[in-house]
């Protein structure tokens, strides 16, 4: 499967480079649907089915569920990830207008790579100062992750 990956990225790399150095929206864009749709269906897919969870989680033993402790459904799913992303995303949209020619002030870019730091510091210290131990996108979303009670998750 490497071996396929690798090939499709010598026979895309032309096109790839081309979108990637027409400016920075369509950069992002770019990006946005080759790297962050993809993890965030993913994401949502594998907490929205029946197991709640990642390969990840599943591994821990933990799964995401709504308060009532049934599973999410993939609309929450979607907007529990799209949440978790935010700050990985105005990330990639600062970087991108970091390196490629912009009209965006810097002190806008800036502000957005300020904002978005502070928001990855919140999601990693919030669940650490919370009695439900719950991160920031969950509050929102309505969900939890809890472990599972003596039950043999299958990967």
């Amino acid at each position: 499967m490497g071996s396929f990956y690798f090939f499709l990225s010598i026979l895309l790399r032309p096109l790839l480079l081309l979108l990637f150095s027409k400016g920075p929206f369509v950069a992002e864009v770019t990006g946005f649907c080759l790297i962050t749709l993809p993890v965030v269906f993913y994401f949502s897919l594998m907490e929205a089915s029946s197991r709640g969870g990642t390969l990840g989680k599943r591994k821990w033993n933990i799964r995401v569920v709504k308060k009532d402790g049934e599973p999410i459904g993939v609309g929450r799913a979607i907007f529990r990830s799209v949440i978790k992303f935010i700050p990985w995303e105005m990330s990639h949209f600062a970087i991108w207008n970091i390196l490629r020619p912009s009209s965006l002030p810097d002190s806008l870019i800036t502000f957005i790579l300020f904002t978005a730091n502070i928001l990855a510091i919140l999601y990693i210290f919030f669940p650490l100062v919370n009695k439900q131990r719950k991160n920031i996108y969950d509050w929102i979303a309505g969900t939890s992750v809890i472990h599972n009670q003596n039950e043999e998750v299958p990967l």
